[in-house]
């Protein structure tokens, strides 16, 4: 997956516009040990994140996330995503610069096991929602509230044989991302977004 990522990033190099930042914030688990409530037990999260603009409605996005959320060593997550923004938004613009978004996707994880022997995969599926600001007309701004449903129940540290009443453990990552737009094939492509607005 971390291949696929690389190459992700390659393919969106040759796009108009790119977006690359950072990502930081807190991380919490919906479990068995925590059925309902969320932003308990915050952990620390941090990661990278690569965005394309197809138009200014549509973005895609790849990032790699990490955090030592409770009762689980290190947990990595690599995610691919679509973002839909209700307003128009583009990083630069004068007119278009602020947008709430809703996305989903699809990642893979990892993570020590309680099992070592377990071979299921580690996917779980992501969505969410969040805002976007362009700061100036290199850099933007979003924050965003991430759920991960994920195909695992260990996550509380019960194994599957114990009393386990909640199957599907979730995992959760809220904060604020950073990123810096690059335009690599035409420095004026951001223009095509909207030709009557200047940017």
């Amino acid at each position: 997956m971390f291949v696929l990522t690389l190459m992700g990033f390659t393919y969106f190099s040759q796009a108009q516009s790119l977006e690359l930042g950072v990502f930081g914030g807190g991380s919490y688990l919906i479990n068995d040990l925590n059925p309902a409530t969320h932003f308990s037990d915050v952990k620390p999260a941090f990661g990278i994140v690569g965005r394309y603009y197809s138009t200014s409605r549509w973005a895609f996005r790849t990032s790699v996330t990490t955090t030592t959320a409770d009762l689980i060593d290190r947990l990595t997550d690599v995610s691919v995503v679509a973002e839909f923004n209700f307003f128009d938004y583009y990083t630069g613009s004068n007119k278009s610069y602020v947008s709430p978004y809703i996305f989903g996707g699809i990642s893979t994880f990892f993570y020590k096991k309680l099992d070592e022997n377990d071979k299921n995969p580690n996917v779980s599926i992501p969505f969410g929602l969040g805002v976007k600001y362009s700061v100036n007309k290199r850099l933007g701004v979003a924050f965003e509230w991430r759920m991960h449903k994920s195909f695992r129940d260990d996550f509380d540290g019960l194994m599957a044989t114990e009393p386990n009443t909640f199957q599907n453990d979730w995992y959760n990552f809220t904060g604020i991302s950073l990123t810096y737009r690059l335009d690599l094939v035409n420095p004026g492509a951001c223009k095509g977004f909207n030709k009557n607005e200047k940017y």
